[in-house]
């Protein structure tokens, strides 16, 4: 029953959008797992692969020291002023930053605003998934982040609960708290 509700309100969705389709020849589909290396290594289309594509380094951003981003990282809808490196092998997306920062390799950073750049300025990031979300609480607005290691296990981090590590129980109390 619930399949035949889904492909009806589809049908009054979608009927009227005309499709077409395309065969890519030599394409291939990469299934997007729960581990951060995999989504970088995606989104950092290495151009020595077999199959190369023309691919930006930076799509939809502004850029001030546009030499400071070395080959093999992308930068995606974003504002990077002042001296912002950012190494191979990692992902800026829907940031505001204001260098001086080093991005080590092997890190994903989105959302951030330019709120962040004083506290990143501190550290020397490498192999990290830093996530700024903006949540509402009741009529405030907050800003929130999540902060794991490169080599995590997003869906282990998950099972665990708030506040354990992976594999570990976590006790009630923590989980409240």
């Amino acid at each position: 029953m619930a399949l035949r509700s889904a492909r009806s309100v589809l049908w009054k969705a979608l009927h009227a959008i005309p499709l077409s389709m395309a065969c890519i020849p030599d394409g291939c589909y990469d299934y997007m797992t729960m581990a951060a290396s995999d989504h970088i290594h995606n989104l950092t289309l290495r151009t020595s692969s077999v199959n190369t594509l023309s691919f930006r380094k930076v799509a939809h951003s502004h850029v001030a020291q546009p030499h400071l981003l070395e080959d093999g990282c992308t930068v995606t809808n974003s504002l990077l002023e002042g001296a912002v490196r950012v190494e191979p092998g990692s992902v800026l997306q829907h940031c505001h930053l204001q260098g001086p920062l080093q991005i080590g390799s092997g890190c994903l950073l989105t959302g951030l605003d330019v709120s962040s750049s004083p506290a990143l300025q501190r550290w020397q990031l490498c192999d990290v998934v830093l996530q700024g979300h903006t949540i509402r609480l009741q009529d405030m607005l907050r800003q929130v982040f999540t902060l794991t290691g490169r080599h995590d296990d997003w869906q282990g981090l998950s099972e665990t609960g708030l506040g354990g590590c992976p594999g570990e129980p976590v006790d009630r109390a923590q989980r409240i708290a």
